[in-house]
């Protein structure tokens, strides 16, 4: 039983809580692998956007001033998160801003085993994925192609998360997930969440199995003899060093496939 669950994700009028403010916030709850709702708000800001921010995001000053709302007036349609776990994409990013809000507003998410508001798909994806060099969400979407184009906007980026987590999910195997649960820094909600059972028509942006689009070969990636020394060792030896060693080992070919085709 996992519970509620809610992928998070801000956009931020810079990168220092101190002094930046978040100016879109949005999430897409879950109840066990049923998705129950989601939510997006922009919100007001006194704070002038980089043009930078604004060419990324979409999102002006003008659009805040008409549309975006106030912490406290969003915090009503907030209170579903109370015991909820959330999961943000390098989740010290968003817990940076919104664990202080949050306890201002008395919410109280499922916390992390260590203490933490957000649990972080980080925490996951790596042994999920383990040949990807690189773990951003385009960077996945270049290989699952799951949506066109990232948007850099709260709700959008949070369905991305969504589509991302539960996609690795069903590309692994039982076997793998049951090794990657024997990670003792693992949290135990993660694990909970590798042992449920999803399905591909569980990805918002997949409904019908011919839609879904093909996982590459990874001997398009990798030598077969590393293929096969990659997986052994990845299955057997779960933990940070084997799993960078394998990261180092993909970041390598991909450079020279690169090369090759410069």
């Amino acid at each position: 039983m996992i519970g509620r669950w809610a992928l998070i994700d801000i956009e931020t009028s810079g990168v220092d809580p101190s002094e930046d403010q978040v100016i879109d916030l949005g999430f897409v709850i879950f109840d066990e692998r049923k998705p129950l709702k989601e939510f997006s708000f922009k919100l007001k800001t006194d704070v002038n956007l980089d043009p930078i921010i604004v060419a990324l995001t979409g999102i002006t000053v003008p659009q805040l001033h008409k549309e975006g709302k106030t912490w406290d007036e969003i915090a009503p349609e907030l209170e579903i998160l109370q015991g909820c776990v959330l999961i943000a994409h390098n989740a010290s990013f968003e817990e940076s801003f919104l664990k202080n809000i949050f306890e201002k507003m008395q919410i109280q998410p499922r916390q992390t085993d260590d203490g933490r508001y957000f649990h972080d798909s980080l925490d996951v994806l790596p042994f999920l994925l383990p040949y990807f060099p690189r773990l951003g969400l385009e960077s996945i979407n270049q290989i699952f192609q799951l949506w066109p184009k990232e948007k850099h906007q709260g709700l959008e980026d949070a369905k991305d998360l969504a589509d991302a987590l539960i996609y690795a999910h069903c590309q692994a195997s039982d076997q793998k997930r049951n090794h990657i649960c024997e990670f003792q820094n693992l949290s135990s909600w993660w694990k909970s969440w590798l042992m449920t059972t999803f399905d591909y028509s569980d990805c918002k942006r997949v409904h019908h199995q011919e839609d879904i689009p093909h996982y590459p070969s990874i001997s398009q990636w990798i030598p077969e003899q590393l293929t096969a020394f990659a997986t052994f060792f990845t299955d057997k030896h779960q933990n940070w060093l084997s799993l960078k060693m394998i990261q180092m080992i993909g970041r390598g070919i991909s450079g020279m496939v690169s090369l090759t085709h410069t």
